[in-house]
């Protein structure tokens, strides 16, 4: 399950960066970051992108943890 999560989001932003060049960074639902997290792709890369765990990447894009369950909405500086 996790796989597909993680393949979802990587589709999203491949799909919104096309659109709107500058993604600055998108801010993500506590549960759906929990089952993300479970995929050691996506934990490693986010535990590896900063010391500060209010600064996470992901791709190189900055990302706030929500407390709204499953919410992904991108913000863009257009």
């Amino acid at each position: 399950m996790s796989s597909s999560n993680l393949e979802f989001l990587d589709q999203a932003i491949d799909k919104y960066q096309k659109k709107n060049k500058r993604l600055l960074k998108f801010l993500i639902g506590r549960d759906l970051y929990s089952q993300l997290m479970s995929n050691p792709v996506f934990a490693e890369e986010v535990i590896n992108s900063s010391f500060d765990p209010e600064n996470r990447c992901y791709r190189g894009i900055g990302f706030k943890i929500t407390n709204n369950e499953y919410e992904l909405t991108f913000v863009t500086g257009d």
